[in-house]
Order: structure tokens, then C-alpha cells, then sequence
């Protein structure tokens, strides 16, 4: 007699790359790719760096009569640059001021609410600390009888 097996037989697994495997294989894939590009790019970067003309900053003469910086802003630049400077520290000490203002009224406001809740903490420590010596002072009435030893 022949038996025939009901249950089917499970699948055979794949002989290929998980899914986990190609994904990093991927990502190693794109980033050796980008490294090797910049690589290039710094490169062409350098020999282009290098095959331009030096110029030697003694030789160049400056072709206005305008006063410049170091910087090449004029004169006239760094004075309204200077101005501007000067306009907005003083409008931040005004901004200053109003804050030690606004800090000095909460400060002024706070302090009459911290002694008044002084005074309350007082008051309930003080009724606390004599209930506390109304309870010790006072003897126990109801002795606990004692529990009898288990044989």
C-alpha cells in the first residue's frame, strides 16, 4: 500500500541574496560612487588651482583716488556702517532698561505674596507643632491587650 503525504511539503528557500544584503550592497554601491566623484572633482579642482597665473599683490595699483580699507569698503561705508552700529546699541540698552523694569515690578509684586505665604506656613506649622504636643501629651486610654503566644 501506497501512503499519500495530506500535508504539503514546505517550500525550498531561495539560493539567491536576502533583501538585507542587496540593500547594503546598494548603499556601499552609491557611497564608493560619490567618494570617487568628489575625489575627482578636489582633484580638477587642484590642477586648475594650479595652472592659473600667481599674481603678486605688490604690483597691483590701485586705479581710484577713493580711500579704502583693507576690506575695500570706502570711507563713507564704514562711517554709515558705524552709525547704524551706534543706533542699534542704543536702541538695545533702552530694550535693556525696559526689562529691569518689568523685572523690578514682578520682584515688588512677589514679595508681598512670599510674606504673606511666610505667614500662612507660620501659622499652620505653629497649630501643627500643638496638635503634635496635644497628641504626646495625652495618655493612651485603650492599652492594646497583649496578643497570647501560639502553641
Amino acid at each position: 500500500m501506497t501512503m499519500t503525504n495530506s500535508t504539503p511539503s514546505p517550500r525550498p528557500k531561495k539560493a539567491g541574496a536576502s533583501r538585507n544584503s542587496k540593500v547594503i550592497s546598494t548603499g556601499l554601491a552609491v557611497a564608493t560612487g560619490l567618494g570617487v566623484s568628489g575625489m575627482v572633482a578636489v582633484r580638477m579642482a587642484q590642477d586648475v588651482s594650479a595652472q592659473s597665473p600667481q599674481v603678486d599683490p605688490a604690483s597691483i595699483s590701485l586705479a581710484t583716488s577713493t580711500a579704502t580699507s583693507t576690506a575695500g569698503y570706502t570711507q563713507a561705508q564704514l562711517d554709515s556702517y558705524a552709525q547704524a552700529l551706534t543706533t542699534e546699541a542704543e536702541r538695545l540698552r533702552e530694550y535693556r532698561n525696559q526689562l529691569v523694569q518689568v523685572a523690578e515690578s514682578l520682584q515688588s509684586n512677589a514679595a508681598p505674596a512670599q510674606s504673606q505665604s511666610q505667614s500662612q506656613s507660620q501659622s499652620t506649622s505653629t497649630s501643627t507643632s500643638a496638635s503634635a504636643a496635644a497628641s504626646a501629651q495625652k495618655p493612651e486610654s485603650n492599652p492594646k491587650p497583649k496578643q497570647k503566644p501560639k502553641n
